[in-house]
C-alpha cells in the first residue's frame, strides 16, 4: 500500500455510511432475493410479481460487498462515484414511496423501517459528503484511463437506463408496456429509479476515466448483471424475452457483464492505493 499524505481520505461520516449500506443491502436483499415470493409476509409491501421482488433484490445484493470494500479504501475518490447514484436512488424511491403510501404494509415494522430509511439517507448522505469535502487532500493521478471502445458502449447504456427512467417513472404507457415483464405504478417507479442508478454510473466511469478510480462500480456491475441473470432464470415464465424490450435488457446485462469484468482486470494492474 503506497502512503501517500497527498490523497482526501474517507471521512467517519463516509465510512460510517458505507457499513450501514453493507448491512441494509444485505438484509434487504435477502428479504427481496431470497423470499422473493413472500413479501406479502416479510416486506414492507406485496411485490406480485417475484421477477420484480428479485430485481430490486438483486440491486441492493449488488451493492453491499463493494460498500464493505470501500471501507478499505485510503483515497475518497475510489470511493466517489458510489455516491451520485446511491443518492438519486434514494431520492426518486422515497418519491415513489410517498407517491405510493396506500400500497404499504403500515401495520408492520418492515415498512415503517423502509420509509424511516428513505427518509434519512438522502440528508444524510449530502451531510457525510459535505463533511467529506472539508478533508485536506487530493485526487490520485490517473493511472489506468479508459480505452475508446468503451465509451459507446457506456453511452448507450446511459441512454437506456435514462430513457426507462424517464418513462417508468412518469408511467408513460409506452415505456411501461415495453418493459420485459409486468410492473405495477410502484415498481415501476422503483425499477425506474434503479435504472438511473445504472444511468449515472455509466456516466462517472467516463467522468473519472481510471479503472482503479471507478473498480468498486466494475465490481457492482459484474454482481448486478450475474444476479440479475440467475433471476431470469429462476422466474422464466415472467420474463418476455422475444420481445425488442427483453433483448434490450438482455443486452444491458451482458454490457455490464463485460464492462465490470474488463474494469476489474485492469485495475488489478493499477498501482494499490
Amino acid at each position: 500500500m503506497v502512503n501517500d499524505p497527498g490523497l482526501r481520505p474517507l471521512s467517519l461520516e463516509i465510512k460510517a455510511g458505507l457499513y450501514t449500506v453493507f448491512v441494509l443491502n444485505l438484509v434487504v436483499g435477502i428479504f427481496l432475493y431470497v423470499l422473493s415470493e413472500k413479501t406479502d409476509q416479510y416486506f414492507a409491501w406485496t411485490i406480485k410479481s417475484p421477477l420484480t421482488a428479485a430485481f430490486f433484490g438483486a440491486g441492493y445484493w449488488a451493492t453491499f460487498i463493494p460498500a464493505l470494500l470501500a471501507t478499505r479504501q485510503r483515497a475518497w475518490a475510489n470511493v466517489r462515484p458510489m455516491v451520485p447514484g446511491a443518492f438519486l436512488f434514494s431520492v426518486f424511491t422515497l418519491v415513489a414511496t410517498l407517491l405510493h403510501l396506500d400500497r404499504f404494509h403500515l401495520n408492520t415494522p418492515a415498512a415503517w423501517v423502509w420509509i424511516a430509511v428513505y427518509v434519512v439517507v438522502p440528508p444524510g448522505l449530502l451531510y457525510a459528503v459535505f463533511r467529506q469535502l472539508r478533508l485536506p487532500g487530493g485526487d490520485p493521478l490517473r493511472q489506468r484511463p479508459l480505452p475508446a471502445w468503451i465509451r459507446p458502449i457506456l453511452v448507450l447504456q446511459a441512454l437506456y437506463t435514462f430513457s426507462f427512467f424517464a418513462g417508468l417513472f412518469l408511467l408513460w404507457k409506452p415505456a411501461v408496456s415495453a418493459w420485459p415483464w409486468p410492473l405495477t405504478p410502484l415498481t415501476a417507479r422503483v425499477v425506474g429509479s434503479m435504472l438511473l442508478a445504472i444511468g449515472i454510473s455509466s456516466i462517472l466511469f467516463m467522468k473519472e476515466n481510471d479503472s482503479g478510480r471507478i473498480r468498486l462500480l466494475g465490481v457492482t456491475y459484474v454482481l448486478f448483471a450475474a444476479l440479475q441473470a440467475t433471476a431470469l432464470l429462476r422466474f422464466p415464465d415472467e420474463f418476455r424475452g422475444d420481445t425488442p424490450g427483453g433483448w434490450a435488457y438482455l443486452a444491458l446485462l451482458f454490457t455490464m457483464l463485460a464492462v465490470g469484468l474488463w474494469i476489474w482486470k485492469d485495475s488489478s494492474r493499477a498501482r494499490p492505493l
